[in-house]
């Protein structure tokens, strides 16, 4: 009798030492998802500027005939300008940030134990974005961290694609936590890629630098918007180096699910990616309240 006691106490302890607490879990999730609605001021700008510098770029090339307005319209090129659709740097950005956070709840989903197929409409969601990714990166041109975002979303697919439908929970584990050097290498190519959205968010103020040549004041003004867009960025490239760590933590952890450090370092890890999200959040207020 003591014996069957003992065996049912050391399983259930077993199995308490298998995942993550759920409170922490979700906790996880949330902060995940409080990143992408930090960045995602960020990622508007980046959209509406690139259109604009799309449009720009078909006007001189001859794409669209105009005389100063549309002199037509043609149903093929409507998701070039339309509101409605993404240019295709603003996409691929989106998709990857997305797969990212999508990762998070696999692991999520995994540390919890809870139903395969949970995880498995994670990955699969994961793969959509991905192909999305890869579709826009022909149109985006040379730039810091397209080719690596490409080969990181290569990787990942060929990865993941074949275990959507993987009955075998721990093969399917085992997989999921292979991705995790693909999934720094995203993260590594949204770094790269701020070096050009910095650009292009920040050029109309730098025109008006020019053109406000001797006015100190007017200088002055334009100077603290850029610098504020130099604090934003700054801030999102922290907040996908504080991603990156926290999902290693949490990798770490659905691969070794008896070891305690690892459970506690990954259970810690979710206050630190909300504070974070706060403080772009908080940065891209700043930046677009009135002085």
């Amino acid at each position: 009798m003591i014996r069957s006691i003992l065996a049912v106490l050391m399983l259930m302890l077993g199995s308490a030492c298998t995942q993550l607490p759920k409170v922490e879990l979700q906790a996880y999730s949330e902060a995940f998802a409080a990143s992408r609605t930090a960045a995602e001021p960020l990622l508007e700008s980046y959209t509406v500027r690139e259109r604009e510098e799309t449009v720009k770029a078909l006007r001189a090339s001859g794409t669209f005939k105009t005389t100063g307005f549309y002199d037509e319209f043609e149903p093929q090129q409507a998701a070039l300008v339309s509101s409605l659709s993404l240019p295709p740097g603003a996409e691929a950005s989106r998709r990857a940030f997305d797969a990212i956070a999508r990762y998070n709840d696999t692991l999520v989903a995994l540390a919890g134990n809870r139903n395969i197929d949970e995880a498995q409409a994670q990955v699969k969601q994961i793969t959509a974005d991905l192909d999305a990714v890869k579709s826009n990166l022909p149109f985006i041109g040379n730039i810091p961290g397209v080719d690596q975002l490409g080969t990181a979303a290569s990787t990942l697919l060929n990865l993941f694609q074949p275990i959507i439908q993987e009955d075998n929970r721990e093969q399917f584990k085992n997989v999921v936590v292979a991705g995790y050097p693909a999934i720094k290498e995203l993260i590594a190519a949204l770094r790269d890629l701020t070096k050009n959205q910095y650009s292009l968010i920040t050029k109309p103020l730098r025109d008006q630098w020019d053109v406000a040549n001797g006015d100190a004041q007017a200088q002055a003004k334009i100077a603290e918007q850029i610098n504020g867009w130099h604090t934003v960025f700054a801030d999102y490239v922290v907040m996908l180096n504080i991603m990156d760590q926290r999902l290693n933590d949490l990798q770490e952890a659905v691969n070794n699910p008896k070891k305690e450090p690892l459970l506690a370092r990954a259970v810690a890890g979710a206050a630190d990616v909300r504070a974070y999200s706060d403080i772009l959040r908080r940065s891209i207020a700043a930046l677009h309240t009135p002085k």
